[in-house]
């Protein structure tokens, strides 16, 4: 986490605190099991094989010592002169593992944190799942991803609590000079919840209990370096905020991650009624499905155009096969000279009497496959 001024900043809707996202749930929150400090245990290792991700990880933190492969952070937070690490502040204990705040003497009575680090598991692109809450307000919780190399930035912040309990945020630090990208949320941060971040080459959603509830998607702003998974409290009393005033824990029951390994559709739409003609909007979205063939390495893009539901069959094809024509050659213009084959066909739809249907139905969908080895 970083101080500054937001260059870019796009704002969520918020619901009340404690409410629930109400989008659709696509994402895991976890398997119910009773003798979780949580309630739930990590998502099973098929839990996002639909969506192309493999399991690539998994820890409950069981027993009383972290698990191999995390490195405790010791010594004072870059850019933030007034806080402390210390690796005794970060314990593991009743399935959980804790990263504690108190006054150290060992540090002149200064608040204290902990912090750790998956530093030796880098990924480009995945996705990644944390189950957490906090006691009480004071200092900041912080689940991110950062760049290995320690050459900031980029940082994907995906839980950031700036010392409340009342909301969060997540932000993608994407240039020097503090310019970032922002979201916010009401949710009680002192209820368990599943933090997510999907982080692939053309956008960065946030999740929360299996629902996106913010996302990014502006190309500039989308890593490609490598980064891993860290967890930390932070205080910024010199800041004038997240200062404690009394102890505070964070307390994570498990973490999650999955990889990509290929396969995926994407929609080019909504098309106006009638028309195969490629709007603004739809010509980002075409932009989007380039940057993901070109960062997972598809080999494959078959577009498949779709016309006015319940209209005769000569209707569908022409105006299908128009749409997914005008889609594919956007797509391999922006490609450009690829190894990417590029195809385009139509496809039929029943009759509807739903007109909101109708009209989703006014789109290409585009199937990528076949990663180069």
């Amino acid at each position: 986490m970083g101080v500054g001024v937001s260059v870019w900043s796009t704002k969520a809707a918020v619901p009340p605190v404690g409410a629930t996202v109400t989008s659709p749930l696509q994402y895991p929150v976890g398997v119910s099991k009773s003798s979780e400090p949580s309630g739930l245990a990590p998502p099973g290792t098929n839990a996002l094989r639909a969506e192309g991700y493999q399991f690539s990880y998994s820890t409950d933190f069981t027993g009383t010592a972290l698990p191999p492969g995390w490195l405790t952070f010791n010594g004072v937070p870059g850019g933030d002169v007034g806080g402390q690490f210390s690796s005794g502040h970060v314990s593991v204990a009743q399935g959980m593992l804790h990263l504690s705040t108190w006054p150290d003497p060992r540090y002149n009575g200064s608040w204290v944190t902990g912090g750790l680090c998956q530093c030796g598991l880098p990924h480009t692109y995945g996705a990644f799942f944390v189950r957490s809450r906090v006691t009480g307000p004071g200092p900041t919780i912080v689940e991110l991803l950062w760049p290995i190399g320690n050459a900031w930035p980029p940082e994907i912040d995906f839980n950031e609590t700036d010392g409340g309990v009342a909301t969060t945020s997540a932000t993608v630090h994407f240039r020097p000079g503090q310019q970032q990208d922002q979201v916010r949320l009401s949710i009680n941060m002192t209820q368990w919840h599943t933090f997510g971040v999907i982080w692939t080459p053309s956008r960065v959603s946030y999740v929360v209990d299996g629902r996106v509830w913010g996302q990014i998607d502006k190309p500039n702003e989308i890593s490609q370096v490598p980064m891993s998974l860290n967890i930390q409290q932070q205080t910024w009393c010199l800041s004038a905020f997240a200062c404690p005033s009394a102890p505070q824990s964070a307390l994570v029951d498990w973490v999650a991650e999955y990889s990509h390994v290929g396969g995926e559709s994407l929609v080019v739409g909504r098309f106006a009624p009638g028309l195969a003609t490629l709007s603004p909007a739809l010509r980002a979205q075409c932009a989007r499905v380039v940057a993901d063939a070109r960062g997972y390495l598809y080999k494959t893009v078959r577009v498949v155009g779709y016309g006015v539901p319940g209209a005769s069959r000569q209707a569908q094809r022409l105006l299908g096969i128009a749409r997914a024509r005008v889609t594919a050659a956007l797509i391999r213009t922006l490609l450009g000279p690829s190894h990417v084959s590029v195809s385009a066909t139509w496809q039929s739809l029943p009759r509807t009497r739903s007109v909101a249907l109708a009209a989703s139905q006014q789109r290409a969908v585009v199937a990528l496959s076949g990663t180069l080895s």
